[in-house]
Formats: structure tokens, C-alpha cells, sequence
């Protein structure tokens, strides 16, 4: 049997281990959603393409939550289980801006829910499978929004496989529509989504590099007199 944890997610063993380099990183998460004939936040179809994006700067987290890959740690129902890659937990305090939006409807940072990974009550409002200060994630684990918000948006998923006693995240997305009732009246579902990350210059950097840039030009201007 294997279990899908949203809201929950994976509790492994807490190591003081943070970002290894303070970096201000742009994450894209891109694919299709697969509406199943549903109209979710105003769209339908079999292939509706989605680009959501979080700006994050790593000196700013203030999370420290980090579980080695073959690490065996407490999981819900089976005693304990055994990590299949690395995962990084996030705070959302690093999270300098974001565009979380589809069709009608858009997220903000505000939405995000903690997730808890395993059984010890572990939490980080995002996971992910690598240190994103030095490498680009390929699987995540965020949750934003809920019944009460009119929609939910799972980016990845954390998931323990009770056949094989492991723990991972996995890479898919799903956008859901609720009415003012809270009743579910769509949803749109991706099992590939793909993760691309971008340095962002910090400001005193691009000045440096500007104000450089500036002196270059001038003093060919005053060669060329």
C-alpha cells in the first residue's frame, strides 16, 4: 500500500545541517495539468500548462531540518522506514516573493501549510532533495491553500511506501478547485514536473558589477579622445 503524505509528510532524524552557501535562487516548477474534463480556476484540457515560481534567499531560513538518504527513521503505521534520497527542509521566512498563479486563482506565500515529514512531528514548509543553495532540486514537497481558500496546490508530494518500507518525495502536481462550500468542483493533475533553478545577483553584487561595467566604458571613451 502506498500512502500519500500532504499535509504530512516524512519525519526523519534533525541535524543542525543548513543551506552550505547563503544564495538568493529563483525555483520554476513547470509542466501540464490534466483536468479530466473538469474547468479548474477557469480552464480545462488535457495538457494546460502551468509555471509557478518562488524567489528564495537561503540566509534568510530558519530551518535546519536535513535527513540523509538511506537513513532509516519513524514512519506512520510501520514502525520505521528508510529515506531513498536526501531532503532538505525550508521555512517560509526565506521566501522573498513568488508567482503562484492559475487561471483565476493564485497562492501566496501566506497559503503555505507546514508539512511534517514521518512521525515525529518534524515540519518545514518546503522540501526538497537537494541543498538549493548549491544544486537544483528535482523533487519538492509544498502545500498551499486548502478547502477553505477556494483551492489547493500540492508542488511535489512527500509519500512513504509501506510494501517497501521507504520514504521519498515525489514529482508530480495537482491543482484542486473548491466551491464556497468547500465541496471539490475540479482538479487538474501532473505525475512529471520540472524543477529549474536560476541565481539572482544580490544587490551589492549587480551594483559592484554596474558601477565596473560603467568605469570599463568610461575610460574606453577617454582612450579613444
Amino acid at each position: 500500500m502506498r500512502r500519500s503524505i500532504s499535509s504530512l509528510v516524512l519525519v526523519v532524524g534533525v541535524l543542525p545541517v543548513g543551506p552550505a552557501v547563503a544564495e538568493v535562487v529563483k525555483l520554476s516548477f513547470t509542466g501540464t495539468y490534466d483536468t479530466e474534463g473538469d474547468t479548474v480556476f477557469g480552464l480545462s484540457g488535457a495538457a494546460v500548462p502551468y509555471h509557478y515560481e518562488i524567489t528564495y534567499d537561503t540566509s534568510l531560513d530558519t530551518n535546519t531540518h536535513f535527513f540523509a538518504s538511506g537513513e532509516s527513521v519513524p514512519a506512520f503505521n510501520i514502525g520505521s522506514a528508510v529515506t531513498t534520497h536526501p531532503i532538505y527542509g525550508y521555512s517560509a521566512s526565506g521566501i522573498l516573493s513568488s508567482k503562484l498563479l492559475l487561471g483565476v486563482k493564485e497562492w501566496t506565500k501566506d497559503s503555505l501549510a507546514s508539512i511534517v515529514i514521518g512521525a515525529n512531528f518534524t515540519s518545514a514548509e518546503l522540501w526538497f532533495d537537494t541543498d538549493i543553495s548549491v544544486a537544483t532540486p528535482t523533487k519538492a514537497a509544498i502545500t498551499l491553500g486548502s478547502t477553505g481558500s477556494g483551492g489547493r496546490l500540492h508542488l511535489g508530494r512527500g509519500v512513504i511506501d509501506h510494501d517497501t518500507a521507504t520514504i521519498f518525495l515525489r514529482q508530480d502536481s495537482t491543482a484542486t478547485h473548491y466551491d464556497s462550500q468547500g465541496d471539490e468542483v475540479g482538479s487538474g493533475h501532473s505525475s512529471l514536473m520540472t524543477i529549474e533553478r536560476i541565481l539572482v545577483p544580490e544587490p551589492n553584487a549587480l551594483s559592484l558589477m554596474i558601477l565596473g561595467m560603467t568605469l570599463v566604458a568610461k575610460r574606453r571613451r577617454s582612450a579613444g579622445r
